[in-house]
């Protein structure tokens, strides 16, 4: 699972950077507090492209709603 967290673009960089970090972590913990493992979570920078090329499941952490 790749997990692509986002924010708005209202504030600072740094700031927006930061929240989708941490909704990113949040969908992560979650994830692990399911059954998932570190193995298969991939938690991506703000704005990075998703770098797996196999079949995966792909989650767009954005806003509150994800």
């Amino acid at each position: 699972m790749v997990i692509k967290p986002d924010a708005d673009n209202h504030g600072e960089p740094a700031h927006l950077n930061d929240l989708a970090q941490r909704r990113g972590k949040a969908v992560a913990d979650q994830l692990r507090s399911l059954g998932a493992t570190a193995a298969v979570l991939h938690l991506l920078p703000r704005d990075a492209a998703d770098p797996v090329t196999a079949p995966h499941l792909l989650i767009n952490a954005t806003g509150r709603g994800w």
